[in-house]
Parts: structure tokens; C-alpha cells; sequence
């Protein structure tokens, strides 16, 4: 079987030469090309955004970043599944500026 291939410098040197043989569409794809990376990593950027805003704003708007549940509650939320009033000495540590 004869192989007939061209050399991969001389591929790419008729490439160049057909590129900048009409340098309006040349220079009209590369514009294109470059609005539309500048579009992904625009929108890649404004989404991040967004869900990082999420995130703080269910944080802030919600119970908070940690909850405490009765271990049943979950599975039945009563009000026979609550958490029992801590004692003084609980709510006096949880005043100190510390916690």
C-alpha cells in the first residue's frame, strides 16, 4: 500500500495560506470566535454569581447554617419531639461573647 501523505508542516502552511487568503472572513470568524469565548466565560462568571447569592441569601434568610433537631423529629415533627429549654448554665455560656 503506497502512502501518499503530505508532511504535517507543509499541511499547515497551506492552512496559513488559505486563512489569510481572504482576510475579511478570516478576520470576521476570528472575531466571532472571540465574542462568543468572551460570552461563555461571561455567562460561566454571572452564574457563579448568582448561585454563590443563593447561598448566602438561603442562609441568611433561612434558620442559618446549622439546625438542631430532636433525633425523632425528622421522622415525626410533633410537638412531643422538641428540644427541652436549656438550663442556666447553658444559656449563660451561650451569652458570653466566646459563642
Amino acid at each position: 500500500m503506497m502512502k501518499n501523505r503530505l508532511p504535517i508542516n507543509v499541511i499547515f502552511t497551506l492552512a496559513w495560506r488559505n486563512l489569510w487568503r481572504n482576510h475579511r472572513r478570516t478576520l470576521i470568524m476570528l472575531s466571532a470566535i472571540t465574542v462568543g469565548v468572551w460570552a461563555m466565560i461571561f455567562m460561566t462568571a454571572l452564574m457563579r454569581g448568582m448561585v454563590d447569592d443563593m447561598l448566602l441569601n438561603g442562609i441568611r434568610n433561612l434558620p442559618g447554617e446549622v439546625q438542631i433537631h430532636h433525633p425523632q423529629y425528622r421522622d415525626d415533627p410533633s410537638i412531643n419531639n422538641s428540644i427541652a429549654t436549656p438550663d442556666n448554665k447553658l444559656l449563660k455560656a451561650l451569652q458570653s461573647p466566646e459563642v
